[in-house]
């Protein structure tokens, strides 16, 4: 099933979203987060700043995406969810990624 969401207008609504301040953190982010020991302020650099990498249009219930920023120099993946009429982002997981499932671009799955 074709989408007709487009992902660059979603991700600029997206951005304006998270600039509001409009983020939801779930409890996995958080634990990841919190676990992993990344600042919050790097996701909400992120969702301003990150590349989008992968588009799920059809994400249940949600579209959602990865994107890709750095932060001190290290690579950080954020999936986050995005509801376009309540202009709310969800932020879903964050993590580093890592070569044993992403090529050194950090974009590209093996």
């Amino acid at each position: 099933m074709k989408s007709d969401i487009d992902g660059q207008n979603w991700l600029h609504a997206l951005r304006q979203a998270a600039q509001a301040g409009k983020i939801e953190w779930k409890q996995h982010a958080l634990e990841r987060l919190f676990g992993r020991g990344i600042p919050s302020r790097h996701i909400e650099e992120g969702l301003q700043e990150g590349e989008l990498v992968e588009f799920y249009p059809g994400a249940y219930p949600v579209a959602a995406c990865l994107l890709l920023c750095f932060c001190d120099g290290q690579p950080l993946h954020i999936v986050v969810a995005f509801q376009e009429q309540q202009g709310v982002c969800h932020v879903i997981t964050v993590y580093r990624p890592s070569t044993e499932k992403f090529e050194t671009d950090w974009k590209t799955r093996k």
